[in-house]
């Protein structure tokens, strides 16, 4: 098992300057985890000098960046926004590569009102198939994740509801596009964390390790604080082999000491579960 962790709790901090990115990676890097994980939103501009200012911060501090985010809305109507979220997401796929990334997580796009979902769910499978061959070819492994909504969207992803995730997982399972399962949105929508995992764990490349405080309820919490029953959770993907990324979305809002209690909980429960 590898682990990483996106600090959502520091995206405020971190979009508007009053947190630097190379104080994530440091923080990262104290806290002895795998890689460090940020946000698309986080990076200020694409120029060279900016992205290899960041690459050589990294080398520095000894981290990589595990995952990189990203949120493409290929749901929208309009065939030319389509594109135009296409071109931005190829841009997303090179600047994961430049950066060292080894995952680009991707979403389907928003339930846009009027529109039909099986209309909605061809639009996003046939973009993501699109946009698999640029990943390949730059090294990068798209992850499509059962997603929520991003700051900056007005409505929840298609994929949120897991009867939609799992439709255009299934649609992708020729593709090189793989699947990063979120155990807080799972339980978010209602729905039984490992019943649901089970269904697309052969696809699974990456565990976005994140709790709520209730099924049915979207409301980030500590990790091991809330619904996500992780023990069994961990349990079940250790009986199946899984010894991937487990990748922390850190959302409490308590902090680096939120950060720590996480990384630490997730590292502790990992061991009781594998026997390590």
């Amino acid at each position: 098992m590898q682990l990483s962790c996106l600090p959502v709790s520091f995206f405020p901090e971190l979009a508007d300057g009053r947190m630097q990115l190379r104080e994530w990676f440091e923080a990262a890097r104290t806290l002895n985890l795998d890689a460090a994980d940020i946000g698309m939103v986080l990076l200020r501009n694409h120029t060279p000098t900016y992205l290899a200012g960041i690459r050589a911060e990294l080398e520095q501090i000894g981290i990589g960046i595990g995952m990189i985010t990203a949120c493409p809305d290929f749901t929208v109507a309009d065939a030319l926004q389509r594109e135009r979220e296409l071109d931005y997401a190829r841009r997303d796929v090179a600047l994961a590569s430049q950066l060292g990334a080894r995952f680009l997580r991707v979403t389907a796009g928003q339930m846009h009102p009027g529109e039909t979902v099986a209309a909605m769910r061809d639009r996003a499978v046939s973009a993501l198939r699109r946009l698999a061959g640029d990943a390949e070819r730059y090294g990068i492994v798209l992850v499509i994740e059962n997603h929520f909504r991003p700051f900056g969207w007005e409505q929840r992803d298609l994929t949120f509801e897991p009867e939609n995730f799992l439709a255009v997982v299934r649609a992708l399972e020729d593709t090189p596009v793989r699947v990063q399962f979120d155990t807080a949105n799972a339980a978010a929508a209602g729905a039984d964390v490992i019943g649901l995992a089970a269904e697309v764990r052969t696809q699974i490349e990456t565990v976005h390790v994140a709790d709520t405080r209730a099924f049915g309820e979207f409301a980030p919490v500590l990790v091991g604080t809330g619904a996500v029953p992780f023990r069994d959770f961990f349990g079940y993907l250790v009986e199946t082999g899984y010894d991937g990324w487990l990748c922390i979305e850190e959302a409490s809002r308590t902090g680096m000491d939120g950060v720590a209690k996480a990384v630490q909980y997730v590292r502790r429960t990992w061991a009781d579960c594998s026997g390590n």
